[in-house]
């Protein structure tokens, strides 16, 4: 019995960790509808940058949605920071 108490804690505890982990640390979903930032980074959807938005980097830089869709532009345009 012991066992089986056991057994479903554990089932229990990597169900939990799975959850968490694909909500990722804002609880956005997984789905892909591209947005471009004005820092000109592409983000894979628009919760996903409310959440940079809200971050004390888009604080600081006054992050917004710049458009829908991905950012075009040169690899040169941008100096990449993460």
């Amino acid at each position: 019995m012991r066992f089986l108490s056991y057994i479903n804690l554990m089932v229990l505890g990597v169900l939990a960790l799975v959850l968490s982990a694909s909500a990722g640390p804002c609880g956005c979903p997984r789905s892909y509808r591209p947005v471009c930032g004005t820092d000109l980074k592409t983000y894979s959807n628009q919760c996903v940058l409310d959440c940079r938005i809200n971050s004390n980097y888009g604080r600081k830089f006054g992050l917004k949605l710049l458009r829908e869709g991905h950012c075009k532009q040169q690899q040169d345009d941008v100096d990449e920071q993460d």
